[in-house]
C-alpha cells in the first residue's frame, strides 16, 4: 500500500477505512488515520478533522457498526487523564469503519459501505 499526502478536502473518496482517531488534550481538532481508496487503489493517509466533522463521523460510524459508538469514542478520547488519547477501531470493535463516497467538503454525504 502506498502512502499519500492529501491536501484537498473536496475530493470524494471511493472508500475510507477508518483505523484510528487521535486527540491531544486541549487541542481544537483530531487526527483521523485511515486508508483512502481512489480508483480502487489503497493509500495510507491521515486527515485533521474538527469537532463538527467528528460528530458527522460518529453518526456514520454508528450506522456502519449498527451500534451506538458515541460513548466508546468520547470515553476513549476525552474522558481520560492522558495528554494524547486514541480510538483504535479494530481493537475496540474488531473491524475498521468503512465510509463510501466520502468527502470532507460536505459533512452529510457519506454512505455506509
Amino acid at each position: 500500500m502506498e502512502t499519500i499526502s492529501i491536501n484537498t478536502r473536496s475530493k470524494v473518496y471511493d472508500r475510507l477505512d477508518l483505523e484510528y482517531l487521535v486527540y491531544e488534550k486541549n487541542d481544537d481538532g483530531l487526527l483521523l488515520i485511515c486508508t483512502a481508496y481512489i480508483n480502487e487503489k489503497a493509500y495510507a493517509t491521515s486527515f485533521t478533522i474538527n469537532f463538527n466533522e467528528l460528530n458527522d463521523l460518529i453518526a456514520k460510524i454508528t450506522e456502519f457498526y449498527q451500534m451506538d459508538v458515541y460513548d466508546l469514542i468520547i470515553d476513549n478520547l476525552f474522558n481520560t487523564q492522558t495528554n494524547i488519547s486514541e480510538v483504535d477501531f479494530v481493537k475496540e470493535t474488531g473491524d475498521v469503519a468503512s465510509l463510501t463516497n466520502y468527502s470532507f467538503a460536505h459533512y452529510n454525504n457519506a454512505l455506509v459501505a
